[in-house]
């Protein structure tokens, strides 16, 4: 693995440490990053969302609301569109509008609004009036459909639109647009509460913060002023449904930062779009009884170990098939026995095992469900649109993104998409590499200098962890770890001996305890840690990487 320095300079104080962070991200603005704006002081100008799209969307809804008219709350099954979804409806319920929430299921409706989902929705009762939520951006025939039926349809979503042969943008034809590519669709819909006055807003902050981090917007600009504001809501709400699934993942609420959020807490919502039906984990979250909320944090908790047994099963497929592709800038695998649900994670371990862009697609008996996971540098969804006349639909972000395809086409949309990642995806950016804030000295590495780096969370996509090349270092100790001694701790020092030893955890390396000698000498790359343990404060270094 290639190390990536981004800076060249090597600080010798914590204040010039700070100055190479905040020059490597690209903040000019370093007391407004360290004190972003409250989500409520945002404007519509800040969060490039047209004010007349806004200004149309509050007056249909508040002229629903009055007249007691149907209205229906069109979401996704991952966190972000659940999420989105409670804070919609929490705030017009908190209105007194008649507001009934509608998550479709992936397996039975596929991704966003449909004619096929608008005919279910009819049949069991039309409503006068449909706001989307995460989704909908793309949705043009279902939009016209919609306007057939009489029916009002309002768009909020973050999703790319698609885009024209000059590069314009294309609208579905709806009532209002409200939309914004610089929030996820969350937060999106939160400012559509916050924009229809609804007194609901400060309590679904929480949500804000667990959708933003979940999924995996940049952590700057709005998108840090509602993870910094939503992190803190977090550790102090009184929804009794986060209060529960804390308590099922086994951690403390008011300890909670991006990682557990990431990785503990928005799992187990995500379990149940991808297995089952998401409106169990929306009604969690939404839910004010204790019992309830008890009984449901452990549905997602028992669904999100069948999803997390069913990902390692599949992946070990997906790479048997992707292990021929090594000649390809692209790797893909298909499989009927691919859940639809996890075909996003597997893309994700493909993409973390070979450095590559991954489509992976679930081959259904109608059509083939594909999900495309990126590499830094190769915006998926362009590549995907690059070869749209093979595919049934496309969308989703640079980074990410979905698709189907028919299955007399997916031979020819393979042979495309494999010839035009060859062309256009340059080699370089497929090298596995570790990117490396900078060298830090080893005397740097203290408690106080940990403190001074946590200033710089929430930490995400944008905004990452910092990492750094500690140099040549001595190996003085070793442990492996864990039930199955699959971890490694380390003590290591300077190869000068210029700093004291320092505490070193690698993760999934135990079986290196054994090449490792006391003494040796390595090269060694990680972040610091500081982290509470029964009371006290510790400091450690998470090892990414070590040159034996």
């Amino acid at each position: 693995m290639q190390w990536l320095l981004q800076a060249q300079d090597i600080p010798q104080t914590s204040e010039e440490l700070i100055q190479i962070l905040l020059a490597n991200r690209g903040i000019k603005d370093a007391p407004a990053f360290f004190a972003p704006k409250q989500p409520q002081a945002l404007t519509l100008d800040d969060l490039q969302i047209s004010a007349s799209e806004a200004a149309q969307a509050v007056t249909t809804i508040k002229a629903f609301c009055t007249a007691k008219k149907d209205i229906l709350i069109f979401g996704d099954y991952d966190a972000d569109g659940i999420c989105a979804t409670a804070v919609l409806w929490e705030a017009l319920q908190s209105l007194g509008c008649v507001a009934r929430p509608f998550i479709p299921q992936r397996d039975k409706h596929g991704y966003g609004l449909t004619r096929g989902v608008l005919e279910e929705i009819i049949a069991a009762k039309k409503p006068d009036l449909i706001i989307t939520v995460d989704n909908g951006i793309v949705a043009h025939s279902a939009a016209q459909f919609a306007r057939e039926q009489g029916i009002t349809l309002i768009i909020s979503d973050h999703h790319q639109p698609e885009v024209d042969g000059d590069g314009n943008s294309i609208y579905p034809d709806a009532e209002a647009i409200f939309h914004t590519t610089k929030l996820c669709g969350t937060t999106v819909a939160w400012v559509l509460a916050r924009e229809l006055g609804a007194p609901s807003i400060m309590h679904s902050l929480d949500l804000c913060g667990l959708a933003t981090i979940s999924d995996q917007v940049p952590l700057q600009d709005a998108n840090r002023a509602f993870a910094a504001a939503g992190v803190t809501a977090i550790r102090t709400s009184k929804r009794v449904g986060l209060q529960a699934l804390c308590t099922e993942a086994g951690v403390r609420q008011a300890e909670l930062d991006s990682y557990s959020i990431g990785f503990t807490v928005a799992p187990r919502i995500n379990a149940m779009g991808r297995l089952t039906h998401g409106m169990d984990a929306l009604r969690l979250l939404c839910t004010k009884n204790q019992e309830r909320a008890r009984e449901l944090a452990q549905i997602l908790g028992e669904t999100n170990v069948q999803r997390q047994d069913i990902t390692l099963d599949q992946l070990e497929e997906a790479v048997t098939q992707v292990s021929l592709q090594i000649e390809e800038s692209i790797v893909i695998a298909h499989s009927p026995s691919f859940h639809e649900g996890i075909i996003g994670l597997i893309a994700g371990r493909l993409v973390e095992k070979y450095a590559k862009p991954a489509l992976v697609m679930s081959v259904g008996e109608r059509y083939i469900k594909g999900s495309a996971r990126s590499v830094k540098g190769v915006n998926i969804t362009e590549l995907l649109r690059s070869v749209r006349e093979h595919l049934l639909e496309v969308g989703g972000h640079p980074m990410a993104g979905g698709f189907s395809v028919s299955h007399e086409k997916l031979e020819i949309f393979k042979t495309a998409i494999f010839t035009m990642a060859k062309q256009t995806i340059q080699k370089e950016l497929l090298i596995p590499s570790l990117e490396l804030d900078c060298a830090l000295p080893c005397s740097l590495v203290t408690e106080e200098v940990c403190h001074a780096i946590e200033k710089f969370a929430p930490f995400g996509s944008g905004n990452h962890k910092p990492v750094f090349s500690f140099g040549t270092v001595r190996i003085v100790g070793k442990q492996a770890m864990g039930k199955e001694q699959q971890h490694l701790k380390v003590m290591f020092e300077p190869e000068d001996f210029s700093a004291s030893p320092i505490e070193g955890l690698w993760w999934r390396n135990g079986a290196l305890e054994k090449e490792l000698k006391i003494g040796q000498l390595v090269q060694c790359a990680g972040y610091m840690e500081c982290s509470t343990w029964k009371g006290k404060r510790k400091m450690q270094v998470v090892v990414k990487d070590m040159v034996i």
